[in-house]
Order: structure tokens, then sequence, then C-alpha cells
């Protein structure tokens, strides 16, 4: 469970690198999208227990 929790960590410790992939790929297939990331990684609260929240409009 320990591990599991360390992975998570170091999985949520680089949203910038996988929400940089996404809006690349987003953009690329719809030049025109407005992306917006809410939630706690905006507020500066990232826990574990965070999910990366994205609004594609």
């Amino acid at each position: 469970m320990v591990s599991e929790k360390i992975t998570r960590l170091k999985i949520i410790s680089m949203w910038r690198s996988y929400v940089e992939i996404l809006v690349k790929t987003v953009k690329k297939l719809y030049p025109n999208t407005r992306i917006c990331l809410v939630g706690s990684v905006v507020e500066d609260r990232l826990t574990i227990n965070s999910y990366i929240d994205v609004v594609i409009v």
C-alpha cells in the first residue's frame, strides 16, 4: 500500500508534463479549443488523492 502511494505521488507530481501532452494533442486536432485547469492543481493544493481536472471547450 505504501508503494502504491509513492507511485501515485510520483505520477501526480509530473502533472505539468501530462497536461502539456494533452494540450498539444487537443490543439493539433481542434485548434480553436480552449483548455482550462481547475481544482486543486490551480489552487496549489495538490495531494496524493488529487485528480488533474481539465476542462476542454
